[in-house]
């Protein structure tokens, strides 16, 4: 999940949410259900991450 987003250069979780969260449901629907919460988690950890680079580095 990280390298797909690292390779669509997304940095701006407003401005993508389209496709972050089309990524989300593609990997919950790619693998079985027991899965899911470390799916989640790690989801959840690269949007925290994300907004918080973006918090701290705000672009003018």
């Amino acid at each position: 999940m990280r390298e797909m987003i690292k390779a669509r250069n997304i940095s701006d979780v407003k401005k993508d949410w389209e496709f972050l969260h089309e990524l989300l449901i593609c990997y919950l629907s790619l693998n079985p259900k027991n899965t899911h919460d470390i799916i989640i988690r790690v989801f959840a950890d690269i949007v925290v991450r994300l907004l918080s680079s973006s918090l701290s580095n705000p672009r003018i």
